[in-house]
């Protein structure tokens, strides 16, 4: 098979594998951790759940055989592509490192464990499990940007720069900094030749209007902060902070992002692409005050739009999309139950914090 054909037989395959909501009822039930072993040892986990056993506690083993699992999967994932298509895999792919990289700062500006760091990461793009582990011991952020630059990673290199221009730079800089390298590197690699690029570009679009928008709902949610993080950022205009490029302007996101309120923001934007989930959005925070519940909306969506893929794109990219966004959807879910258990959340309580995509 050429192409993408044959790596998107074997994921349309590992799909059937994933859990359904009898498997997760199941895991539910499990009323300790260690029960929740045993359960996880009769699903497509075993092999990880026993190659982690002897790492520390109940917890850290669990933890530790989702990671395991997934960098498995990604390695298997990997050795479907060839080139061209693993050009494409590998620009989708590094979307994790991005995200890895700013678990680890926010974890050590925040004096988090390096465990509960290594908990929040998804070991799915290039570095790899023994780099982030270290990168995670780091004694701040500051000396994890070092240490990337001492081993020439990539990602090291927005970083520095923006260390360089503002020596005082707060994480939420260096973050905007890595967001915007990876966008920017990303659509200068997605010529119209590579295969996969039109879904890819689409799929990066709506990663960076999500990015975008969630900094727009925090603006406006707290619109007297706006002019200190406009300092914090070192930014002239609310133009400064968006990425991309996205479907959305950014004047029409600055737009909204100057209301005075979080529903003057929502009705802004009623007419885009995401009026709707953002509407409904909206309503989940009127009941609950939780901007966190507006927020979950537009992943929820990401969540859907990307599972989608599968059935939009079946012979393109778009199948190794949907299977990564259910994947690591998946691995979200059981570290939710994980954690429930231990702190003794009921099963009903637990099902109820699940984000399933029913097809």
């Amino acid at each position: 098979m050429a192409g993408f054909e044959y790596g998107n037989a074997r994921l349309r395959a590992m799909k059937s594998r994933l859990l359904a909501r009898g498997d997760y009822q199941a895991l539910a039930g499990s009323d300790t951790l260690e029960r929740l072993l045993t359960a996880l040892t009769r699903t497509p986990y075993q092999a990880a759940v026993e190659a982690t056993l002897v790492r520390g506690g109940e917890l850290v083993a669990i933890s530790a055989a989702f990671s395991h699992d997934l960098l498995a999967t990604v390695r298997r994932i990997r050795g479907f592509f060839e080139e061209p298509e693993c050009q494409a895999v590998a620009i989708a792919l590094r979307m994790y490192d991005v995200h890895n990289v700013k678990a680890i700062l926010r974890g050590l500006d925040n004096k988090v464990p390096p465990n509960e760091i290594r908990s929040a990461q998804l070991p799915a793009g290039d570095l790899s499990e023994d780099v982030l582990a270290e990168l995670a011991q780091a004694p701040d952020p500051r000396a994890a940007v070092d240490l990337m630059a001492s081993l020439r990673i990539p990602l090291a290199r927005p970083l520095v720069r923006a260390r360089a221009e503002h020596p005082s730079a707060e994480i939420l800089e260096l973050e905007l900094a890595l967001d915007r390298w990876y966008f920017e590197g990303a659509f200068a690699e997605l010529g119209d030749g590579l295969p996969g690029a039109a879904c890819l570009k689409d799929a990066l679009a709506l990663e960076a209007d999500l990015i975008n928008l969630l900094t727009v709902l925090r603006l406006a949610h707290t619109p007297s902060d706006t002019p200190l993080l406009l300092e914090r950022f070192h930014a002239g205009d609310l133009r400064d902070l968006w990425v991309g490029p996205g479907r959305l302007s950014f004047d029409v996101l600055a737009h909204a992002a100057s209301q005075p309120s979080l529903e003057g923001a929502v009705k802004s934007l009623e007419d885009t692409p995401y009026g709707a989930v953002l509407a409904s959005g909206l309503d989940a925070y009127r009941r609950s005050h939780l901007l966190s519940d507006l927020e979950r909306r537009l992943l929820r969506h990401r969540l859907h739009w990307r599972a989608g893929l599968i059935r939009q794109d079946p012979l393109g990219i778009g199948v190794l999309l949907g299977y990564l966004a259910l994947k690591i959807n998946e691995i979200g879910n059981l570290r939710w139950v994980a954690h429930g258990i231990n702190n003794g959340l009921p099963a009903d309580r637990l099902m109820e914090g699940l984000e399933l995509v029913d097809e």
